[in-house]
């Protein structure tokens, strides 16, 4: 069971990203902040500033088994690195993806045949493929949108 995520991402990065508004229908204004679906815009200084975070499936691997773990994920566009940690309370990191060395981003978003992967995206280093997947489409494109802006 895939629980509902939270997405911060700033406005400015959302302009950058030529991400205006929400989809139609969905949109919920007020004086400090937008929300659509899932998902919470928080104002901040600058694109270098942005916070983006919120649940993803990590796929791993264990003893030869692939595993998909839920993780909570923070995006420090700052520091080019995307940490992700066993819960919100961002207690205990996990472990941390530097977005320094990325080769490349994959997504298959939206393809319609690709079943759950529909929502997945890999992030491609040198080093590691990392596989990750949002709780909906809309969530995994902002994802993809907020790390390629940060590479």
């Amino acid at each position: 069971h895939f629980c509902p995520s939270r997405l911060l991402l700033s406005p400015v990065l959302r302009a950058a990203m030529g991400q205006e508004t929400a989809p139609r229908g969905t949109v919920t204004c007020s004086r400090n902040a937008v929300t659509f679906d899932s998902a919470t815009a928080s104002r901040t200084r600058g694109p270098k500033d942005a916070k983006v975070e919120g649940w993803l499936v990590k796929q791993g691997e264990l003893l030869g088994m692939l595993t998909e773990k839920r993780r909570y994920f923070v995006l420090d566009a700052h520091r080019k690195l995307l940490l992700y940690y066993a819960d919100e309370s961002m207690k205990q990191q996990l472990g941390v993806i530097d977005l320094f060395p990325v080769l490349r981003l994959e997504e298959s978003l939206g393809i319609a045949d690709a079943g759950d992967d529909r929502c997945a995206f890999s992030i491609i280093c040198a080093h590691r493929v990392y596989e990750l997947r949002a709780r909906s489409v809309s969530e995994a494109s902002l994802w993809v949108s907020a790390i390629d802006a940060c590479i």
